[in-house]
């Protein structure tokens, strides 16, 4: 899972720090939250993301590893959160369309692990949305969740749904899906 929040978008070879720190792990996920900082130290962006480690001999029953088995060499954790409560109920389960959108993994969407990058997952999603998006939009907040690996040559569904928010926001959700298997990765963009 990934999340952030825009507060101020950074501008243009604007320099900027990355502050990023490990949370605690609980059980089988393994956190770490950042925020990105101008030069004054205004924070720009804040953000979260939440990792497990699966064991992958089996590709078909793959084995998550206890978050306790990874000696991080850390003595003592910083506690702060970057987003108060980065992560709450999954809202595109539900998420379905009576024509979505199609695309297929191809090799250079592939990392070293043999399955699809996280980023391009933002990237299939994003496209989905092609239409409805303006160049001039921009994302205010994000939220991606990894459900289940996308290998080479899937071909993947994307159902997605618009909102306009009170705030003047647009929401856009999505679900990805093969044949397979029905929620590969569902995304959500906050875009103003």
């Amino acid at each position: 899972r990934v999340r952030y929040d825009v507060v101020r978008q950074p501008k243009l070879y604007e320099n900027v720090t990355v502050r990023t720190w490990p949370i605690e792990s609980r059980r089988i996920e393994l956190d770490r939250d950042y925020l990105i900082l101008d030069e004054n130290g205004e924070i720009l962006i804040k953000g979260s993301s939440q990792w497990v480690v699966m064991d992958i001999t089996d590709r078909d029953a793959p084995k998550l590893v206890p978050a306790r088995d990874f000696e991080m060499g850390i003595r003592e954790y910083v506690t702060d959160r970057a987003i108060e409560k980065p992560f709450g109920r999954a809202v595109y389960n539900s998420v379905t369309s009576d024509d979505p959108y199609l695309c297929r993994s191809a090799y250079t969407d592939l990392d070293m692990n043999c399955h699809v990058n996280n980023i391009k997952y933002a990237n299939f999603a994003l496209s989905a949305f092609g239409e409805e998006l303006s160049p001039d939009e921009e994302t205010v907040g994000f939220r991606i969740d990894y459900q289940k690996e996308i290998l080479d040559g899937e071909i993947i569904k994307i159902h997605r749904v618009f909102a306009e928010n009170d705030d003047g926001t647009k929401t856009v959700t999505c679900r990805g899906e093969t044949d397979s298997t029905p929620v590969k990765f569902g995304a959500s963009f906050r875009i103003k």
